[in-house]
């Protein structure tokens, strides 16, 4: 039996393009969010970032399937493990925990590896916003893919393009992440749900570009200990930017 704690995390999955909502099917179907949120934390802020947490139950439920195989031949007959995940997650992860999964079919992806034919097959013409509403398993790996800007965008969106960060250093470099919010609200949730935000500056740099140079400049000599006390500040920037090991110990 497969345990929770055994269970491979967000951050460790060997597929790196993998679809969220399947990879809460296949590790975490029927579990709920708060438990979500204490076992996987990344995961969770992650469907939390893309708006997919609706998928994902509030209660966990609990009932006695009592011979697992055999309550999927008189419940699920046939019926492939990404239908019985979606039918009823907590039935499903029963049989990934009693490592009984393997006798249950499993269906291809159904738009396999190329999900840019299963868009103009399907839903030629369907702007992003729409799509990821209509289809988000569909949408994510458009965007794992790198293909949404094949999708038509809704009227009025700017072209930020594949890279939102060059776009923020081209036309607001140094705005903090509260101005930029006010600023331009679509690019600051763009930045945001693609993890990227930490390259905007929360606040102007209270010590400025350089702060080995200010600390040659202001406090040339102390020790890291009196750096510590006397300018917190200064002591943790310079130890996220790896310094440290330049000031007396």
């Amino acid at each position: 039996m497969t345990s929770l704690e055994d269970t491979v995390r967000w951050s460790a999955r060997a597929d790196k393009v993998a679809d969220p909502l399947e990879f809460y099917q296949q590790n975490y179907a029927g579990i709920s969010r708060g438990k979500l949120a204490a076992i996987d934390a990344t995961f969770y802020d992650l469907l939390r970032r893309k708006n997919l947490l609706s998928y994902v139950p509030v209660i966990q439920e609990h009932r006695d399937f009592g011979d697992p195989l055999r309550y999927y031949q008189e419940h699920y007959r046939g019926m492939t493990r990404g239908e019985l995940a979606r039918e009823d997650p907590s039935f499903y992860k029963r049989l990934r925990e009693d490592d009984l999964l393997k006798k249950i079919p499993v269906k291809k992806r159904r738009f396999g590896n190329n999900p840019l034919r299963y868009y103009q097959e399907h839903y030629t013409g369907m702007t992003r916003g729409k799509l990821k509403q209509k289809d988000p398993s569909l949408y994510n790996a458009l965007w794992n893919k790198n293909l949404l800007e094949k999708v038509p965008a809704e009227p009025g969106w700017r072209n930020i393009g594949q890279d939102p960060l060059g776009y923020y250093n081209q036309h607001y470099k140094g705005m903090t992440r509260g101005a930029l919010a006010e600023k331009d609200r679509s690019l600051y949730k763009t930045l945001r749900d693609q993890d990227l935000i930490k390259c905007v500056p929360r606040i102007p740099r209270k010590y400025g570009n350089d702060a080995m140079e200010y600390y040659e400049k202001r406090c040339a000599g102390w020790s890291r200990s009196q750096l510590r006390r006397r300018k917190r500040g200064l002591y943790d920037r310079l130890s996220r930017e790896g310094l440290l090991f330049l000031i007396p110990a």
